[in-house]
């Protein structure tokens, strides 16, 4: 009885030590996240192989601001880079909140992304969509700058709203102002019904 209680005592107690760790490591992951990282050249080419100080199947994080939700971020694997100060991530989802609050969710998608650590700035690419009930646009590399709630990007864009298609070399969207900047050969359809 005494070594069944022993037993049970030392399981408790390494338990308990395996959260301590695994929370810590958590905690070390996220700790310096103000910003993030600027250049995708460097996913891109950063080898498989790479050492990471950390990596994790599935990651849920979120960034708030005074309080108010700004964006929340899913993806399937996360590489920590501490060097770098970037976590490389796969298969990645966020919700962007922009405000007032009563403006719908964005909904980014992409196959690979880079969240800059020290500025938050979200770098994705491969299979880009962004979407909210009114639009879908796609693309191959966008750049979300944390500090102005931009999105943009220098490749070419295709965006299909309600009434609506466009295509263009670039564009630049500001979450708060809700205005949109298409650049370069821009083309589009626009429907009878649109109201301006």
């Amino acid at each position: 009885m005494q070594t069944r209680k022993k037993k049970t005592r030392n399981i408790k107690i390494a338990l308990t030590v395996l959260i301590f760790l695994m929370v810590g490591a958590v905690i070390a992951l996220f700790s310096g996240y103000r910003n993030l990282f600027t250049d995708t050249k460097d996913l891109v080419s950063a080898p498989a192989q790479e050492e990471a100080s950390i990596s994790l199947d599935t990651i849920h994080q979120t960034a708030t601001k005074d309080g108010q939700k700004q964006w929340s971020l899913d993806a399937e694997k996360v590489r920590y880079m501490q060097e770098k100060d970037q976590a490389i991530l796969e298969e990645i989802s966020v919700t962007f909140y922009p405000e007032p609050e009563k403006a719908e969710p964005i909904r980014l998608t992409a196959d690979q992304g880079v969240l800059h650590i020290d500025t938050k700035d979200i770098d994705v690419m491969g299979n880009v969509v962004v979407e909210n009930s009114s639009y879908r646009l796609e693309t191959e590399n966008l750049r979300y700058e944390h500090a102005v709630r931009a999105f943009k990007t220098t490749s070419p864009v295709h965006i299909q709203g309600l009434d609506f298609s466009l295509a263009a070399d670039g564009m630049s969207f500001d979450m708060e102002t809700r205005r949109t900047e298409f650049t370069g050969n821009v083309k589009g359809t626009i429907r009878e019904n649109l109201s301006l």
